[in-house]
């Protein structure tokens, strides 16, 4: 039985891909934060997305942060 079974979901668009983060992502990320800028195309790596929530079957409430690179 997979313990987190949503680590495999992803959200893909054209040109977006939203997806839960791993060790080699993380390295990306920190590659990233010293890069600053990049073009638009190069598919890899560039910002984070994070959602949360408590108790979230009472609330109904979620919060969201998120981190992106600049692009050129």
């Amino acid at each position: 039985m997979d313990p987190w079974p949503f680590r495999h979901l992803a959200l893909r668009t054209p040109r977006l891909e939203l997806r839960p983060d791993d060790d080699a992502g993380l390295l990306e990320l920190v590659e990233e934060v010293h890069l600053g800028i990049h073009p638009p195309d190069e598919g890899r790596v560039i910002g984070v997305q994070t959602i949360h929530a408590t108790d979230f079957a009472i609330t109904r409430e979620v919060s969201t942060g998120s981190w992106i690179g600049r692009w050129g």
